[in-house]
């Protein structure tokens, strides 16, 4: 697939005005100006815990690493249209906003690639990745991947084959219950369709630039309307992929895992790129089984 799109033309294709009414019409905006956990409606206050209930639990993928590096930028230089990702969470017991959870985030980059497993090839077969192919490739569709499992049991992770650390970060939950990061819109991944990887902690202490010592209270995904995905893979880097894309209708986690309750809401940026927002129900005193 070739492009002539720019970074900064993200509405290639259609005018601001135009994306704009259509990613309205598929991610519906809630009360932070964030996509709506489920239960809830736009106008809902979260007042109390029938308000708005817990966001799906997810699998974690195979691609997390428990850095827990404590910081907002995480792209470290890597090209893409800017994303800046705001999340709340609301305490689904209270329904007031959760503060002090570090929110834990990683995703591909713009070509596919997950830090800390470099050597894999996104594409989903041998070679196309820098030096060639080094790793087992990411896995297809179904349990994340690893084929059927009995109850209870979860796929082993495999193990990292680099120690880098791009898109990957934590960010601890102000007074609102929110957090920001500094990122790039992600890419795709044999498999997948394009999403960012999310687990909240809490009871953790912050030291040395990590957040230490915590627990999982939620696993989850957040996913993107597919009409601006359309456009931004027009344009570079992120044009040219090799390969055939995997739609939310045929991804896994989406389709089986309540993917369609965690769409971002998204607003353009001044200068190109977007907000992607979304309001997220946890319950902090939970301890989900991994799925």
């Amino acid at each position: 697939m070739k492009s002539s799109g720019s970074l900064q033309t993200p509405t290639s294709g259609l005018n601001r005005r135009q994306l704009f009414r259509l990613m309205l019409g598929t991610a519906v905006t809630a009360f932070w100006g964030g996509g709506t956990a489920r239960g809830e409606t736009p106008g809902d206050s979260p007042k109390g815990a029938a308000s708005l209930s817990a966001a799906p639990e997810e699998e974690v993928g195979p691609y997390y690493i428990d850095l827990e590096r404590f910081r907002k930028d995480i792209t470290e230089g890597k090209p893409g249209l800017p994303l800046r990702l705001r999340v709340k969470l609301v305490d689904t017991m209270t329904g007031r906003p959760l503060e002090g959870a570090a929110l834990d985030i990683w995703h591909c980059d713009a070509r596919g690639f997950y830090s800390g497993y470099t050597a894999n090839n996104p594409d989903g077969g041998s070679g196309g990745g820098p030096g060639g192919f080094k790793g087992p490739p990411p896995p297809p569709m179904g349990n994340g991947g690893f084929g059927p499992l009995g109850a209870g049991q979860h796929p082993p992770m495999p193990k990292p084959t680099d120690s880098l650390t791009f898109l990957r970060g934590v960010q601890l939950t102000d007074r609102e219950g929110e957090a920001e990061f500094i990122t790039i819109y992600p890419g795709w991944y044999a498999g997948r369709d394009i999403h960012i990887h999310l687990r909240v902690h809490v009871g953790g202490v912050l030291a040395r630039g990590r957040y230490q010592r915590g627990s999982i209270c939620h696993t989850g995904q957040l996913f993107f309307p597919p009409a601006v995905s359309d456009e931004v893979l027009t344009l570079e880097p992120y044009a040219g992929r090799s390969g055939r894309r995997t739609t939310q209708q045929e991804d896994h986690v989406f389709t089986q895992q309540h993917g369609e309750e965690c769409l971002l809401s998204l607003q353009p940026l001044p200068g190109g790129g977007y907000v992607g927002s979304i309001t997220l129900g946890v319950d902090p005193a939970a301890r989900p089984t991994e799925i």
